[in-house]
């Protein structure tokens, strides 16, 4: 009869009477498996204190710009009144940042506005990042994550957005003002939009315009915060010099594939209504850019080559929630990212957002923007490690019939490239 597990000598006395491979092995690995375990927690001990010193430094500063007199670690002095100044300062100086890119673009055109406050951003970074330190520690206190990147780690921070009131019929300014009124975390999250939305300014890209014309205007990010579905992720750097370096954001919403491709710009790369009609004999592709053999500047395969793919078909009349890349940026400006070594942890992020979306079987979608879509595929996205995952990018066609030609896609300023990763 065999003998029951708990009874063997190795189980009741810790170890076997004569040494065998596995207690060598178990002497050897446990001290590592601990070392790590201890690694890990001193690294996010260390960022927990980076950001409290962070916190603690703007709000020595404040105080001091406000009242010299009053002491800042008196006992039982109430701290809300200094986060709502941390919050003010915030709110400031992205209405700064903004005002001065609007008067820009009337007097210099969009372009050259953009490098202009990209110049700006930089000089002011130290500070933007003090503030946008400080309103993480006020939101989420302690809720810091961990991710690994070539051996070492680093940490992130996760908040889902509310949902506050409709987001078809009632006015986004309105539904943003009920947010931030909420309570001091709210209003912290609403600041450290409007600080990130600077953060990730580029000539490509002035994240700190509004999102629909909503005032006050606190930068393109806020309109998630007013969406159940919606989910921020900030993350930071790696080396010891740059743990609490904010590095990357992204933002997410899970949502049914057919309305990921609405809620795009211009509605989407499908005409108005499409979804509703009878649907029966249509079928779609992903007409890919970048291909060998590529006609055009934008190397499209041909359209005669294009092969129905039914799992588009399936998900665009399927209500599986699908993964919506709506933001993936630096949260530093160009010289920063290199001096304080976070481009690895941005790069890490995005093969990390794949990897998640495979895990779930989820459809991963997103829209490139910017002035150069096909060159920011060719840079960012169509890279070797990413298309091992299933990354594509290229044109969402369709047609009514398998006899049928390939749908015209909209007009030219309209036409939307497609990021696209399959379950």
């Amino acid at each position: 009869m065999k003998r029951p597990r708990s009874a063997s000598p190795s189980s009741a006395e810790g170890s076997c009477r004569s040494k065998c491979s596995r207690c060598e092995d178990k002497e050897v690995l446990l001290p590592l498996v601990r070392a790590e375990i201890d690694r890990g927690v001193a690294h996010r001990s260390r960022i927990l204190r980076w950001l409290s010193k962070t916190a603690e430094k703007v709000l020595r500063k404040i105080q001091a710009s406000t009242s010299e007199e009053s002491s800042f670690d008196e006992a039982g002095s109430d701290r809300n009144e200094e986060w709502l100044q941390v919050i003010t300062e915030s709110t400031k100086l992205h209405h700064k940042l903004w005002s001065g890119y609007q008067r820009d673009s009337k007097r210099l055109g969009e372009r050259r506005a953009r490098e202009i406050v990209e110049l700006e951003v930089a000089k002011q970074y130290e500070k933007l990042h003090e503030l946008a330190s400080a309103l993480l520690l006020c939101i989420a206190p302690g809720d810091l994550g961990q991710e690994e990147v070539a051996g070492s780690s680093y940490g992130f921070v996760e908040f889902q957005g509310r949902q506050v009131g409709n987001d078809k019929s009632d006015d986004l300014g309105d539904r943003l003002a009920r947010q931030r009124n909420w309570d001091l975390r709210s209003a912290a999250k609403d600041a450290l939009c409007a600080v990130l939305s600077c953060l990730c300014c580029r000539t490509e890209k002035a994240w700190l315009e509004d999102f629909d014309d909503e005032r006050p205007v606190r930068g393109y990010f806020a309109h998630a915060l007013v969406e159940a579905s919606s989910r921020f992720r900030i993350a930071m750097g790696t080396e010891i010099r740059a743990a609490s370096r904010l590095a990357c954001l992204q933002v997410t919403f899970e949502m049914p594939f057919g309305k990921a491709l609405e809620h795009m710009d211009f509605g989407g790369p499908l005409p108005a209504g499409h979804l509703r009609l009878p649907r029966a004999r249509r079928q779609y592709a992903l007409q890919e850019i970048l291909v060998k053999g590529g006609r055009g500047k934008e190397k499209l395969r041909p359209a005669e080559n294009l092969k129905p793919e039914s799992s588009l078909k399936a998900a665009l009349y399927n209500d599986a929630p699908a993964i919506l890349l709506d933001v993936y940026a630096a949260l530093a400006p160009r010289t920063a990212v290199k001096e304080h070594g976070l481009g690895e942890v941005v790069k890490a992020e995005f093969m990390g957002l794949l990897h998640r979306a495979k895990k779930e079987r989820k459809i991963l979608i997103f829209m490139l923007g910017g002035p150069s879509p096909v060159e920011l595929a060719e840079k960012v996205y169509l890279k070797e490690h990413y298309v091992a995952m299933g990354l594509r990018c290229g044109f969402l066609r369709w047609r009514e019939t398998p006899k049928d030609s390939w749908r015209r896609q909209k007009c030219f300023d309209q036409r939307l490239i497609l990021g696209l990763a399959m379950p």
